[in-house]
């Protein structure tokens, strides 16, 4: 019998208790004639491939429509087989599915090459998958295919063994599916590190006799216990854990020094395990057993877990207590049998116990799967992934995955990215065409926005064309911002020019004594405060300019202080009213060198010392000064 023949013949058997088995049969045939010239890079018939997958969805005894877009899951990719066809064909549920697969295949191809966030782009798939069957049909088809990655080359097998540890793993992780988690860690791994595979596989094949013997004594003695103790009703059999598992506890354990291929694969408390589960929906059965376990094993409080009171975040549901058994470790755990279908075959679990008719079969809202990832209810059949129902996923061209809330625009997308980029903001283009601001953005829309090069104030109008409050904040702050960085530079621009042009001083070299006095003059915290009130008109120049004279002044005055009374009342009394440069009301004194007096034709010098000084015009000491700073005064009123 040839390859395909025998897949074929394990297929029809295990579909043997579906009651719509004609209709099954029929996608069977169908997907043969639509892949009869098809071979995949192995030399193999193509239609082994969508054969396995569909035994391995139909293993899970999931239900007719999904064992059939199983089977024809690839028609839409590989067949040139449309959605209408297969709509009219199926239905419209077979069509969604297998177009659901298609998509998600389309956006994971190349995945870790093509986007640089992975764990949105977990997210995304979710999101687009929309049922969690398109994530179970998706997770058998890697499985199948990694089975066969002998097929590749070398290079690719490793991309692809990669991609398949990084995405698909956890992905069979967040949807319980512990039986393709397992072997597609084991399949990536001897992929990814053969020679370590090679050595946790002698490793076990080493302790196996060990293994086998100390798990089955434990079997009889745990299974004597319970009957003695009238637990009938219940299965109790050893768990292996994956290579892949093995060797990241063996990485916890191993001591600087220690060799891998040295390593005793029975240190690890759970290496040797068993499992218990119960034939009943009563979770006090569980803690009567554990009762049981602890009253005849010493066991380790540590290692003690309690994930039937408080469950995993996806829902796993078990006890886990470490005992010693003949001077071994052992784990056991403790689980009803629907814990245990759930633990193994995560939501697939529950959608086989409604195929079944399952006494034990619970309301699906007892099911919360990654925090209500999915959910399911009796009556409708409703296998929707809506945890991120509110959410888009889109892309930037240069592959990173931005996750924003459902309704979002291109201003949200921009400013998401980074501020600047939204403050330059230009436009914006979805999928390589120019879009109105206003455009909404959809799941896998690959979206480029056309910034400025200079920076630029952001219009205050923007608030109307962005959907999310975080951007409209943004967008006010920095309107805002840059309406005070405006400010502020105009005050400075304005008082500089003002300062040089009346007495020659450039305001921005003062001193910051003086210039904290006029401060403090004002009431006026911050210079930058000082800036935004000139510009703003609620602060005149003149008066800066008074308070900036009159404690230059005042410096001055402090330097006489130490002269003879005489001469200060001397000086007192030759101050008159003088304007400079038709500024009046300014403090000044006389310059001792000249004395000019109200006969006398006069200039002002302002000094950062003597602060305004006035002299004669034929005063023989100006011409150590700069004719720049030599200022037009004379008497006033």
């Amino acid at each position: 019998m040839k390859k395909h023949e025998i897949v074929k013949k394990n297929l029809l058997e295990i579909l043997i208790p579906y009651p719509s088995s004609e209709q099954i049969l029929k996608a069977l045939e169908h997907a043969e004639r639509l892949h009869a010239n098809q071979v995949r890079k192995s030399g193999d018939p193509y239609i082994i491939h969508p054969f396995t997958v569909g035994y391995e969805i139909a293993n899970l005894r999931l239900d007719t429509n999904t064992v059939i877009a199983a089977l024809l899951h690839d028609t839409i990719e590989d067949c040139n087989i449309s959605y209408d066809e297969l709509n009219q064909e199926y239905g419209d549920e077979v069509a969604k599915l297998v177009d659901g697969v298609t998509k998600v295949a389309s956006l994971t191809h190349n995945s870790l090459q093509r986007y640089s966030e992975i764990e949105n782009l977990k997210k995304f798939i979710i999101a687009l998958s929309k049922d969690i069957r398109v994530l179970l049909i998706k997770l058998a088809d890697r499985l199948h295919n990694m089975r066969t990655i002998e097929a590749l080359p070398p290079d690719k097998q490793i991309t692809y063994a990669r991609e398949t540890l990084e995405l698909y793993v956890p992905l069979a992780e967040y949807i319980r599916i512990g039986k393709f988690k397992r072997e597609l860690e084991d399949l990536a791994f001897k992929v990814l590190e053969p020679e370590r595979y090679k050595t946790i596989e002698m490793l076990v094949k080493r302790y196996t006799d060990f293994a086998s013997t100390i798990t089955n004594d434990l079997i009889d003695t745990v299974e004597k216990l319970l009957i003695n103790n009238k637990f009938n009703d219940v299965k109790v059999f050893g768990r292996t854990k994956s290579y892949y598992s093995i060797y990241k506890k063996i990485l916890r354990k191993l001591k600087e020094g220690e060799k891998l291929e040295e390593f005793d694969v029975t240190k690890i408390k759970d290496y040797i395990a068993v499992s218990i589960v119960l034939n009943s929906n009563n979770k006090i059965d569980c803690y009567q057993v554990l009762g049981l376990v602890h009253g005849n094993f010493s066991y380790s409080e540590k290692d003690f877990a309690d994930y039937i009171a408080k469950p995993k975040p996806n829902n796993y549901q078990s006890i886990h207590t470490v005992v010693k058994f003949k001077k071994q470790y052992c784990e056991i755990q403790i689980k009803t049998q629907q814990m245990h279908e759930y633990n193994e075959f995560g939501p697939a679990s529950h959608i086989a116990y409604k195929l079944s008719g399952s006494k034990y079969a619970k309301p699906s809202n007892e099911y919360a799967w990654v925090k209500n990832l999915a959910k399911w209810t009796e009556d409708t059949k409703d296998y929707r992934l809506n945890l991120f129902d509110n959410r888009v996923f889109v892309i930037t061209p240069k592959g990173k995955i931005v996750d924003l809330p459902k309704g979002s625009k291109p201003l949200d997308f921009a400013y998401a990215i980074h501020s600047q980029i939204g403050n330059r903001y230009i436009g914006a283009k979805i999928n390589g065409k120019i879009v109105d601001i206003n455009a909404e953005l959809h799941n896998g829309d690959v979206v480029e926005i056309i910034a400025s090069k200079k920076n630029k104030r952001p219009p205050i109008e923007w608030i109307h064309h962005a959907y999310l409050a975080r951007t409209k904040s943004k967008i006010r702050k920095y309107a805002a911002k840059f309406d005070t960085e405006s400010h502020i530079r105009q005050g400075k621009e304005a008082l500089s020019t003002y300062f040089l042009k009346k007495i020659k001083i450039d305001w921005l070299n003062l001193d910051s004594t003086v210039i904290n006095y006029v401060l403090n003059e004002l009431n006026i915290k911050e210079i930058d405060n000082l800036y935004i009130k000139l510009a703003q008109n609620q602060l005149d120049k003149k008066t800066i300019l008074k308070l900036t004279l009159k404690r230059l002044h005042l410096q001055q005055h402090r330097t006489i202080i130490h002269q003879t009374s005489g001469q200060i009342e001397e000086t007192t009394k030759t101050i008159k009213k003088v304007k400079i440069e038709g500024v009046t009301g300014l403090d000044f004194t006389i310059a001792k060198c000249c004395n000019p007096t109200i006969d006398d034709t006069i200039v002002g010098i302002v000094t950062l010392r003597d602060g305004l000084k006035i002299h004669r015009t034929n005063c023989k000491n100006l011409q150590e000064f700069d004719p720049k700073r030599i200022l037009r005064a004379e008497w006033g009123d």
